[in-house]
């Protein structure tokens, strides 16, 4: 799967409009556009202001494989690891629960990814 239907597929998970996209990316449509259809690649700035935007880390972009570190209260380090053979763990201890929640979307989001790179 390339960068492009990355974006979409995430852009789409979060209910964005290419417009909106594309204009918080300060770029027009049609480019925006072409980087979602994989007729472009998207500069490295961009990419990172697109992952903080839809709350998606940069290596969901960039890579097969996922690593996603949330921070919790005490300061200790909570896992979630997605792979693209579609296995995943983490641990919650000590999770509140608005990082619970961020870690349900995030996983329903690597589910949908890895089905769709299955596809393929």
């Amino acid at each position: 799967m390339n960068v492009g239907d990355k974006l979409k597929l995430f852009r789409e998970h979060k209910g964005k409009s290419l417009e909106e996209i594309a204009d918080m990316l300060k770029m027009p449509l049609r480019t925006y556009t072409d980087i979602e259809n994989n007729k472009r690649q998207p500069k490295y700035d961009k990419l990172v202001k697109a992952s903080e935007y839809l709350g998606v880390p940069l290596e969901a972009f960039l890579s097969d494989t996922i690593f996603v570190t949330i921070n919790n209260n005490n300061s200790t380090n909570e896992n979630i690891t997605h792979t693209n053979s579609g296995n995943g763990q983490y641990n919650n201890n000590n999770m509140s629960s608005s990082e619970r929640e961020l870690m349900k979307e995030m996983l329903q989001m690597l589910r949908m990814l890895t089905d769709k790179m299955r596809k393929e």
